[in-house]
């Protein structure tokens, strides 16, 4: 199935500040995003087909009843037709971020 495990993501953030004379301060900040450093699968390939390798039904005759799209499904599966089911499928295509920190400075006045 195309479903992708539980993902979980746990950011930090913490900030302190200095009192300076005149009234000023200083602020020092830190952030760390995905901090567990947590790799999980976030998307899986989920297109079956290659490119280019669909069928032509006739719309009139699909609406009619006259597509037997088990047939097609069930002829898919075999490798000498033409539609090959794309080896990418249900694999992973992304992946959570790494962990990422950031350091910040400000000066307010």
């Amino acid at each position: 199935d195309g479903r992708t495990p539980m993902l979980s993501n746990t950011d930090f953030y913490v900030q302190h500040e200095f009192r300076l004379p005149n009234g000023k301060r200083f602020q020092v900040n830190a952030t760390v995003l995905n901090l567990f450093d947590q790799r999980a699968v976030a998307n899986k390939f989920n297109n079956m087909r290659r490119t280019g390798a669909g069928l032509n039904i006739n719309e009139t005759a699909f609406y009619a009843g006259q597509v037997n799209v088990q047939a097609l499904i069930d002829a898919s599966a075999f490798p000498a037709t033409s539609l090959r089911i794309d080896p990418r499928f249900l694999m992973a295509s992304d992946y959570q971020s790494p962990m990422q920190a950031r350091f910040g400075l400000k000066f307010v006045f």
